[in-house]
């Protein structure tokens, strides 16, 4: 069976399959190339905006961009299917098993001996100059909307502020993306949707790649799009290399952990809180109110590695951020704050982001026969990986359009 086709798409994760869901709606023939086995492996989405760092008017116009109303404007067109919004009416039908957009306050709090909450008061400013809603609190009322604290045990609630910025946007990223998947795996069939598919190599009429070990030559009528992740970066770069392009490069790598706790009292799922550089929710699928309520997810960034350094195993990176001082630092949250005493781990990833000096332009490789483009800003965010998937695939049929 000839795989030749319009467009190609190469990437992992979700952008890639929006891209797709767009090209068909164009009336192109496209083929995906996941290099990876697993489709979400890199796990590079995340449900939420965890605005890192929280400094400057770049975070005050993310937060707008994380209102809601704006998160599922972006997000809806792209689902082939409802989107449950929560908390919402109690009455009517609810499909508990699709993707659920939580609003939920974002509520950052510190102590009062804290030398930098003037800068995290900046930030609020500036988003309020922008339109957004912001109120501070002290004391208790600080606390108290605090996921997985144990309200009843606070001793020092005097020494704690807070700012709260509501209605913000968590979006059930593992329901979300899975139902496009699926989807696009429907629409393109199993053919033209390919995984393992590596390694991959331009030619000078498509791409070539090896499916179950036999090589499969493709011609490309009009482009390919490569959605850029980390882990593709070794591969990107040494493509523009060979192209004698020098694209821009972020600063680096980002690793975060993402710590899943277990709570003996139900987590309030009400808010997003913040403190130092932690970022706290309750975890779980669907609809907070029909779960358990008793996983925490603590989210927490780990060293920036240039890019330079990419050569080292990502298992050496693992090691450096699984460490002594990122357990002290769980362990003062549960028992500073929280006041739980001591904490249960479930579980413990090691995720990676890249981290941008501002813009982040995506870059043409080369224009022969067909052109071939390299698609920044492909993770983070769910929103912002929807945004950036769809915006390169428009551009692209708009730019070869006769």
């Amino acid at each position: 069976m000839r795989l030749d086709s319009d467009m190609v798409l190469i990437g992992t994760g979700l952008a890639p399959l929006v891209a797709a869901q767009i090209l068909l709606r164009q009336g192109k023939t496209v083929l995906l190339l996941n290099p990876e086995y697993d489709f979400f492996g890199e796990n590079s989405e995340f449900s939420f905006d965890p605005f890192f760092p929280w400094a400057g008017r770049e975070t005050a116009m993310r937060l707008r961009d994380s209102e809601s109303d704006a998160v599922l404007r972006e997000i809806q067109p792209e689902f082939p299917g409802s989107i449950e919004v929560w908390p919402g009416a109690p009455a009517g039908f609810r499909d508990p098993l699709a993707p659920f957009l939580r609003v939920r306050n974002r509520l950052i709090v510190g102590r009062k001996e804290d030398e930098s909450w003037a800068g995290r008061e900046e930030v609020a400013l500036h988003a309020m100059e922008k339109g957004a809603r912001a109120q501070s609190f002290e004391g208790w009322d600080a606390l108290k909307g605090f996921p997985g604290v144990a309200t009843a045990k606070i001793v020092d609630p005097d020494r704690y502020r807070g700012i709260v910025i509501p209605k913000l946007a968590d979006v059930d990223a593992v329901r979300f993306r899975n139902g496009v998947r699926e989807f696009v795996r429907e629409r393109l069939g199993e053919d033209r949707l390919v995984v393992g598919a590596a390694p991959i190599e331009f030619t000078t009429e498509g791409v070539r790649f090896r499916k179950q070990g036999k090589p499969v030559n493709v011609r490309v009528a009009e482009g390919v799009l490569t959605f850029w992740t980390p882990k593709l970066t070794t591969w990107i770069l040494s493509l523009a290399a060979r192209h004698e392009v020098k694209p821009s490069l972020p600063k680096g790598i980002r690793l975060w952990e993402e710590w899943s706790l277990l709570s003996k009292d139900p987590v309030d799922p009400s808010s997003i809180g913040m403190i130092d550089d932690l970022v706290c929710w309750a975890e779980g699928e669907g609809d907070p109110i029909e779960t358990d309520g008793k996983r925490l997810g603590v989210l927490k960034p780990g060293p920036l590695h240039p890019i330079s350094d990419r050569s080292e195993t990502f298992r050496a990176w693992e090691n450096e951020v699984v460490s002594g001082d990122s357990f002290e630092k769980i362990s003062n949250l549960c028992d500073d704050v929280l006041r739980w005493g001591r904490f249960t781990l479930r579980s413990l990833k090691v995720r990676q982001t890249f981290e941008w000096e501002g813009h982040y332009p995506s870059f043409i490789l080369f224009r022969e026969k067909f052109e071939s483009r390299v698609v920044t800003g492909s993770e983070g965010f769910v929103a912002d990986v929807v945004r950036t998937a769809r915006i390169a695939a428009t551009r692209f049929v708009e730019d070869v359009r006769p």
